[in-house]
């Protein structure tokens, strides 16, 4: 098994797993749950301090001139609704009981079966989603949305290197996660009501972690595509990220309620629009080697830890950094 993220041409190729990733999260999100799940399961000090942090970001994605798009794009949006979106998306959190989720299902949680690792790997491999200690009784579109933005951040990247056919196979792949998905959600009685209501959830969270993950703290940034090995790209993937992560935040938790076909129109769009842009001229190219990941240098204990509370540890040393 090895995580998607790592192995991106799997995700983005092998037409056996949108199916199976759709009707697996489907499955959990129809699942019964006790009402009182949360009293035990509780929510997670990591995920809690992520509200705070994106608060605290607010003064750098408005004056970090590394990133003039982002700027403009928080002067913009201001703010008064700035906080008021994280504030909603932390209320939905703490206080939706929509459906079990596992709330931390961003792709270096999901891993496949290797190809050629069995003789049936390639029709009915496995796809596993683990670290499941985040999971609680929550929001519905937390997962996807989660899931999400990696791959759309690596359709910007492709973009950026003219490699279009990738670019546009990652957003049909997306497409095709949440079409499985609607349509599990659907053959287990979930209302049209509730489908819209998740899809518009899945923006939100998309923009949500997008803004923590690639744009504020872009620990997985160093994951995509070839795009960064430009000197001086690094910047204009994360300034993409903050343009991206900002509109998908008010698109899925404004207070505007849209149809699926035209919040997937408006995602399509917004995603265009950015693998559209002409990339930053290949002059200079960097000679040192690429620095280990910011996961694998904090991991020296040998103590087990989650993705997200090494994460936060993480954003928690670079906010300090700032001040």
């Amino acid at each position: 098994m090895r995580s998607l993220l790592l192995t991106h041409t799997l995700f983005f190729c092998v037409i056996r797993i949108p199916p199976k990733l759709g009707k697996a999260f489907a499955d959990l999100h129809c699942a019964p749950f006790d009402r009182d799940f949360n009293s035990s399961a509780g929510r997670s000090p990591c995920v809690l301090s992520f509200f705070s942090m994106l608060k605290d970001g607010f003064a750098d994605m408005l004056n970090n001139k590394s990133y003039p798009r982002t700027n403009h794009q928080m002067k913009t949006l201001g703010k008064e609704q700035f906080f008021k979106l994280v504030d909603y998306s932390e209320q939905l959190y703490m206080e939706s009981r929509d459906c079990l989720i596992h709330s931390d299902a961003h792709l270096f949680n999901i891993l496949v079966e290797r190809r050629g690792a069995s003789p049936e790997a390639e029709v009915s491999g496995q796809v596993t989603v683990c670290d499941w200690e985040m999971s609680v009784a929550g929001p519905t579109g937390r997962d996807l949305g989660l899931m999400f933005p990696w791959p759309l951040m690596s359709s910007v990247a492709h973009g950026r290197n003219r490699d279009w056919d990738k670019a546009r196979h990652v957003m049909d792949t997306l497409h095709k996660i949440w079409e499985c998905y609607s349509e599990a959600l659907k053959q287990n009685g979930k209302s049209p009501d509730f489908v819209e209501k998740t899809y518009q959830s899945i923006l939100g969270w998309t923009g949500w972690f997008m803004l923590l993950a690639h744009h504020l703290f872009p620990l997985q940034s160093e994951y995509l595509p070839s795009y960064r090995e430009v000197a001086g790209r690094d910047d204009d993937l994360i300034d993409a990220a903050g343009v991206l992560g900002l509109k998908l935040l008010e698109l899925g938790f404004g207070q505007a309620t849209n149809t699926i076909d035209v919040l997937q129109k408006e995602l399509n769009r917004l995603i265009e629009t950015e693998v559209a842009r002409e990339p930053l001229p290949p002059t200079i190219r960097e000679t040192k080697p690429r620095r280990a990941s910011s996961i694998v240098s904090i991991c020296t204990t040998g103590r087990r830890l989650s993705d997200t509370c090494i994460a936060a540890v993480i954003m928690e040393r670079k906010l300090s950094s700032r001040i």
